[in-house]
């Protein structure tokens, strides 16, 4: 396995303990596009290594759609909603820290521990935003958590079903933005 997916999963991982702490949903919308360009980037340098054509359509929809049709469309609605609450950051610490050791426990010693424990720790992270009251924060969290099994589902070779997943949770993710989008609307 080269360096840039284990890269990339740093990058991920710091996205994920950022998201956190932001209270502006800018913020945080900007911090899911970098978290989904660093996904891009290690499902293309797996797709170079293994020679997998179902990685290279994963990297394209993950390109397409996290990085690019998503990120827009959250902050054509952001402006409709008030910020979020953040975590302060010496918890958002502790808390990566923690989860992060939880994830090394949790995963067994095999070749690839370390990307399965960052990526289930990326995955915990956004479940953690699921707690937030905001739901544009709720959704980013969702698809923070897509993007952690996304790079488990990437890092191990040979995976059969790594493309049709990168295109199975973002669509989740529009049908969840479209029922965010629906619910703001029928509010006053």
């Amino acid at each position: 396995m080269s360096a840039i997916p284990q890269l990339a999963g740093g990058v991920m991982l710091l996205c994920a303990c950022s998201l956190l702490s932001q209270a502006r949903l800018v913020r945080m919308i900007t911090l899911y596009r970098l978290q989904s360009v660093a996904l891009t980037a290690a499902a293309l340098a797996q797709a170079l290594a293994q020679r997998d054509a179902a990685l290279y359509l994963a990297a394209l929809i993950i390109l397409c759609l996290n990085v690019l049709l998503l990120p827009n469309a959250l902050r054509r609605i952001v402006g409709r909603i008030p910020a979020t609450n953040a975590t302060p950051r010496a918890l958002t610490l502790a808390l990566c820290i923690g989860l992060l050791g939880v994830a090394l426990l949790a995963v067994p010693p095999m070749p690839l521990r370390l990307m399965l424990a960052v990526s289930l720790a990326v995955a915990l992270l956004g479940l953690l935003l699921l707690a937030q009251r905001n739901p544009i924060s709720q959704l980013i969290g969702f698809l923070s958590l897509a993007n952690g099994l996304m790079l488990a589902a990437i890092a191990m070779p040979k995976l059969p079903f790594v493309a049709w997943l990168a295109a199975a949770l973002p669509a989740l993710g529009l049908s969840l933005l479209s029922l965010v989008l629906l619910r703001m609307q029928e509010q006053p």
